[in-house]
């Protein structure tokens, strides 16, 4: 058969391809009892009835023949609600609804029960090949509320429900028994049966079918795109080449993968690497500086073995000349001694002897005036402390030792009181400061964040999620994310109290919860955690009870986990706010606005260690600022108390240090147990009378003043002969010990210079550089040699110090390294360590990557995505434009139908396929065209393939369906690859002279409602004729020819009624009009058979069935009734 042939509309018998002669029903719905049979012959026939005499019921019978279970919509043309009609109402024959026992409740009322069953038969025939299908279903009920069991039966005879469908006893076996000896086909399951009949009655496709019960509803067209995709195109079925694409890629995945773990470790190993050559370096540069603090002494002993051979020269120079000083003042000492003697013989005959003696005791009397004078001073001074008068007499001395001791007791008691006081307020203020320092390190804390939870708690979390390399905002604490709606405050104390516990308690993701998890049991937190796994769970704070906390709370709606918090609040917190107590006793679970909480009828609980209004406690919010605020205020308070403590602290002091020195000088005053170490005055006049008789002694002798003058002289003479004898032996001394000291330490030096020189000289020259560096050209000294030794090593000391602290610090962060490459490849890495010992198994395996691992995996890689994955991509790119040609081809097959078809006087309709301009399916044709441009097989760098990659793993992650969003990739797929998308219809009114356009539109919009209809049967007819294959020899084909319209032409105006029943009387197709009597006139002469539908008592229908002529014949008989009455 050509493609021009398809369509051609040329005389055939009306009789020609499969048509409805005749169809049965037992016990369908309304129709209860007898058998109701409508006979058509293979003509056109009109059901009708009034409303609710069953008209939709019969239609509903009818398409539960041919159409799938699942694609069932009953009552559909009369616009019934989705479940208002199901097929057990049918098989059990709802006719009303009556009060349950209950009485809250409706029920329906059947009128069969358990033990009835149904059957609905069909028997189509075609004249022109002289064959025979009848179409059978039998439904049965097995009294346990379920839906109807279902026989689906075929066979290519004529069948009747009186013949084959009774007499077989109780039991279905003994149905199925009887339909076999009868050469019927039997299936459990709708896909075999539809197979049957439609390979029978050339049926090409399940669109064919589809657009058959669209048909039944037809109404308009009002999207003319979705219409043309849905009923006149097939659907391009992408799912086997779609799952072969995802096999070939998961195989590209394991590859790339093994690619990306190969360089996860090369890049995590070099560090490694780099690490170890660091620690390596700086290990060798600890160790020089090791070496060359050894060799310190040995590189100065050479300095200093030279300084000390100079040194006991000059020494043994300087001996020299001591001893030749000392010789020259022993002699003068010997004659200066002589002259002394022979004075003092002469003064002793001049009376000298009494001289000396006034001399004597006026030293004495001085001394001890001065001492007198001292302690009275001190005396005073203490008395005038005390507030006592000074010390003349023995009488004041007495009285001030009486008061003193008084004053003492009594300072006594006042210091034990002021130090008491001192204590206490040393102790308060500390207190305070403590708290002072916490709310202050809470604050910073608050202002650091934006959260009310206890900093403690904040601190723990910041560990935790440190260590796990998780942000802190994917896990919350429950009080971060709930907070207490303003218009509520005065139940926020209270709901502080009741959720205070589960606020501080961590959520934690499922994600994240084997982390977390291991992460809490290793390490010790420091304190008390609470932690919840979280699961996927959606809700809100739905149905709370009337007045319960939950109607109070706010959550943080851009939370992740709102569903999972609005479930656990609307589960453990859903307690009543009460405001009296008598309310709160009747309540299961209550609060009061003074926090008394109820958790049940036995447990009642009321927390008030602290305020209920005490904000610095509340933990809910995801805002902190008046927390911050309020504890602001708490600071400046303590602030102010610990500045007015400070001050009356120092007052304390004051005071006590007054009293205090009170007490000292009391205490010293009663020291004093006589008078006489004060009595300046006596020792005054002793001092007086003593200068009066020297004064007279000297006055009677000048020559023995002369005398004493040369003694006095002569003394001090000797006295410097002696002194400065006594200082040239002390330097021969010295010298002498310098010069024992010196030649021990120059053997010393000598021979450590000696005995390390092969060991260390490698070192000496970088300390010649470094004592360079401090002195520069400055000569090294005995006194500057320990100096210099001090610097050099205290700069050697901290570069080593300085290479072994990095070296340490690298070592950390190698095993650190070692123990996370460890972690992350645990099969790898089983028999490693994770210790410095173990670093050269982790550089060997990094020159294995390296050299081996990761070339053989980018080379199998490279391979599978050339070879494999592209060819299986640009086939798939390939057959999903091959089905766009073939619904351009499909399109320009249909217009030529449509082309025979007057839409308009000397006017056509032509469909017109446009690429679609939605961008999801421009996108995906992009990204198909991405993944294959400019692809030559082998030749691409790393980069190019990398991106290649990325584009097909962007389509096959949504052909997969990615977790969180497969319902939406499913239907992304399904529309992407469903070649029908890619293209948008609308149709062109095209005049036959010149086929130029008269009207354009893409649906019916705007069109009046004739035309709105004319063109839905002008589409709807060049649908049926393409799908049902009606082409030049289809009089004697296979094919489908019947049509059922329910209700259509009774909404439409005569004129398009016509016009559609033309156009399917051109196409040869036998209809069944389902609709009320007032378009007879405009059915009548299509039509040879009527069916009646009637319920005259709203319980049972009835079903009677005539011919035309027959109809009239009965309208006549009646209308002659009533005119001769």
């Amino acid at each position: 058969m050509t493609e021009q042939g398809l369509l051609n509309f040329e005389e055939a018998e009306n009789s020609g391809g499969f048509r409805l002669c005749r169809f049965e029903m037992l016990n369908w719905g309304t129709f209860d009892g007898g058998v109701r049979v409508i006979t058509l012959n293979g003509e056109n026939g009109l059901l009708t009835g009034d409303i609710g005499s069953g008209k939709s019921t019969v239609v509903d019978a009818i398409t539960t023949l041919l159409i799938p279970p699942s694609k069932l919509l009953y009552n559909r043309a009369a616009g019934a609600e989705a479940k208002e009609r199901t097929l057990k109402s049918y098989v059990e024959g709802y006719y009303k609804s009556e009060r349950s026992e209950e009485g809250s409740s409706a029920r329906p009322v059947a009128l069969r029960g358990p033990g009835s069953y149904s059957v609905l038969l069909a028997w189509f025939h075609n004249s022109s090949l002289n064959s025979d299908l009848s179409l059978a279903q039998v439904f049965w009920s097995d009294g346990t509320g379920r839906q109807p069991q279902r026989l689906y039966a075929t066979a290519e005879k004529k069948l009747s429900i009186t013949e084959n469908f009774s007499s077989f006893g109780t039991e279905m076996k003994g149905l199925r028994k009887k339909l076999r000896d009868a050469s019927v086909n039997l299936y459990d399951s709708y896909p075999p049966y539809q197979g049957f009949f439609s390979r029978v009655l050339g049926i090409r496709s399940e669109q064919a079918l589809n657009l058959f019960n669209q048909t039944v509803s037809m109404k308009t067209i009002g999207d003319l795109t979705g219409f043309v995709r849905g009923h006149m195109l097939e659907k391009f079925d992408a799912a086997d080449r779609i799952k072969n694409l995802i096999s070939h890629f998961d195989d590209l995945t394991g590859a790339h993968d093994a690619v990306l773990r190969a360089k996860r470790q090369v890049e995590a190993l070099a560090p490694i690497e780099a690490g170890a050559e660091k620690r390596a370096a700086l290990l060798v540069k600890a160790a020089s500086c090791e070496a060359s603090v050894q060799a310190l002494d040995c590189w100065l002993a050479r300095y200093k073995t030279t300084l000390y051979e100079l040194k006991l020269s000059a020494l043994a120079a300087e001996e020299v000349k001591l001893t030749d000083t000392l010789e020259r003042l022993d002699s003068d000492r010997e004659a200066r001694e002589k002259s002394i003697v022979d004075i003092r013989t002469e003064i002793n005959g001049e009376g000298g002897s009494r001289l000396q003696g006034l001399e004597r005791e006026l030293a004495y009397t001085e001394k001890e005036l001065q001492s007198r004078q001292n302690e009275a001073s001190v005396y005073n001074r203490f008395a005038k402390v005390l507030g006592l008068a000074a010390c003349d007499d023995v009488g004041i001395f007495a009285g001030n030792l009486e008061k003193a001791a008084i004053i003492k007791n009594s300072m006594a008691e006042q210091t034990a009181k002021l130090q008491n006081e001192l204590a206490e307020k040393s102790a308060e203020n500390r207190r305070i400061g403590e708290a002072a320092s916490v709310l202050t390190a809470e604050l910073e804390s608050l202002r650091a964040r934006r959260t009310n939870i206890e900093s403690r708690c904040v601190l723990l979390r910041a560990r935790m999620t440190e260590a796990l390399g998780i942000a802190e905002e994917e896990l919350p604490f429950a009080g971060e994310l709930i907070e207490v709606r303003r218009e509520e405050a005065k139940w926020e104390g209270a709901a502080e109290r009741l959720l205070h516990n589960f606020g501080l308690s961590l959520l934690v993701p499922d994600k994240y919860y084997k982390e977390v998890c291991d992460w809490v049991d290793k390490n010790s937190l420091g304190g008390r955690l609470v932690y919840y796994r979280v699961r996927e769970k959606t809700g809100g704070l739905v149905n709370p009870q009337k007045d319960s906390l939950l109607g109070k709370l706010a959550l943080k709606e851009d939370s992740p986990l709102y569903g999972w918090l609005a479930s656990e609040l609307a589960q453990r917190f859903d307690y009543c706010c009460c405001e009296s107590t008598e309310r709160f006793r009747r309540e299961a679970r209550a609060v009061t606005v003074h926090g008394q909480i109820k958790a049940n009828e036995k447990r009642h609980e009321k927390d008030d260690r602290y305020p209920i209004n005490d904000r610095s406690r509340y933990i809910l919010g995801w805002n902190n600022k008046d927390k911050i605020k309020l504890l602001e205020r708490e600071e400046a308070g303590l602030r102010k108390e610990l500045a007015l403590l400070a001050k009356m602290g120092a007052e304390l002091k004051k005071a006590l240090s007054v009293v205090m020195d009170k007490a000292a000088a009391a205490s010293r005053l009663a020291d004093y147990t006589s008078f006489t170490p004060l009595d300046w005055k006596s020792s005054s006049r002793m001092l007086e009378a003593l200068k009066k008789e020297l004064k007279e002694l000297q006055a009677s002798s000048r020559k023995l003043e002369t005398l004493k003058k040369k003694l006095e002289e002569t003394e001090k003479a000797l006295a410097r002969l002696n002194k400065e004898r006594d200082s040239t032996r002390d330097r021969q001394t010295e010298n002498r010990m310098a010069r024992e000291n010196f030649k021990k330490l120059h053997t010393e030096e000598k021979m450590t210079a000696e005995a390390g020189l092969s060991v260390h000289q490698a070192s000496f020259e970088s300390l010649e550089e470094l004592k360079q560096k401090l002195r520069g050209t400055l000569p090294v000294t005995l006194e500057s040699s320990e100096k210099l030794k001090k610097e050099i090593f205290s700069l050697l000391a901290q570069e080593k110090k300085k290479a072994e602290d990095a070296a340490s610090s690298v070592a950390s962060k190698l095993t650190g390294a070692m123990t996370a490459f460890k972690l992350a490849y645990i099969l790898e890495t089983q028999d490693f360590g994770a210790d410095l010992e173990s670093l050269p198994e982790y550089l060997r395996l990094l020159e294995q990557l390296r050299r081996d691992d990761l070339p053989r995996f980018e080379e199998k890689f490279h391979s599978l995505l050339h070879e494999k994955t592209l060819q299986e991509i640009a086939s798939f790119h390939e057959n999903l434009y091959r089905s766009g040609r073939e619904i351009e081809a499909r399109i320009k097959i249909i217009n030529e139908a449509l082309y025979r078809i007057d839409y308009e006087e000397n006017r056509y309709i032509a469909l017109e396929a446009e690429r679609e301009k939605d961008i999801t399916i421009r996108e995906f044709q992009s990204d198909l065209r991405e993944c294959t441009a400019d692809s030559v097989s082998g030749l691409e760098g790393e980069a190019a393939a990398e991106k290649r990659f990325e584009a097909i793993e962007k389509i096959i992650a949504r052909f997969k369906g990615r977790p969180e969003f497969s319902s939406e990739d499913r239907r992304w797929t399904e529309k992407v690859t469903d070649v029908r998308n890619w293209y948008s219809f609308a149709a062109s009114e095209r005049w036959r002279a010149d086929d130029t356009e008269s009207e354009h539109y893409s649906d019916s919009s705007g069109k009046s409602g004739g035309q709105k209809e004319k063109l839905a049967y002008t589409i709807l007819a060049a649908s049926l004729a393409y799908q049902f294959g009606l082409g030049a020899d289809a009089a004697r084909a296979r094919t489908f020819r019947f049509v059922m319209i329910d209700e259509a032409f009774g909404r439409g105006s005569d004129e398009s009624a016509q016009f559609a029943l033309e156009l399917f009387k051109t196409l040869r197709l036998q209809l069944l009009i389902v609709t009320p009597l007032q378009k007879l006139q405009v059915i009548e002469p299509y039509v040879n058979h009527v069916a009646f539908t009637s319920n005259r008592d709203g319980r049972a229908s009835a079903l009677s069935c005539m011919t035309v002529e027959e109809y009239h014949e009965q309208k006549e008989a009646r209308d002659g009734a009533d005119s001769g009455k």
